[in-house]
């Protein structure tokens, strides 16, 4: 098309880039339920009392930044192949407007968790498995229904 407008085939997504989000996405998502579960139901008494990390949630935890950031730049490609030029052609989705919403929650919660004040992290730590929970099926939903 001429004068930079773009047409529906531009916010289709590649087999290749589907396959990025999916994988990083599912890497991020499966990791963070794995750290969850360690951390809520794998707690070990500690030799003065009190409980200790399973060396699971110790090794789940750096992964799931790992794979957070690396997800960030599969999102970067994707704002720029799909979301992008769907918001120039006006046809933004209310899920996909979710999912954004969502991401931007988690950022900003992983982000308290490593860096806020006790208060601060106490309230990141309860609210990010929930935000987190919410994305897998504000994502299968947009990508299931064309038209919400």
């Amino acid at each position: 098309m001429t004068g930079g407008g773009h047409s529906s085939a531009d916010m289709k997504l590649s087999r290749k880039l589907k396959r990025l989000i999916r994988y990083s996405f599912g890497g991020l998502y499966s990791v963070g339920l794995i750290y969850w579960a360690a951390r809520v139901w794998l707690k070990r008494p500690g030799q003065f009392g009190g409980f200790e990390p399973h060396p699971l949630e110790r090794v789940a935890g750096p992964l799931h930044l790992a794979l957070a950031l690396f997800f960030l730049v599969a999102f970067g490609i994707l704002w720029s192949q799909h979301i992008g030029p769907a918001l120039r052609r006006k046809r933004h989705r209310v899920t996909g407007w979710g999912f954004v919403a969502l991401l931007s929650a988690q950022a900003l919660t992983g982000v308290a968790i490593l860096y806020g004040t006790e208060g601060l992290i106490q309230i990141a730590e309860t609210v990010h498995p929930y935000v987190g929970a919410a994305m897998l099926p504000t994502l299968a939903w947009h990508w299931i229904r064309k038209t919400s």
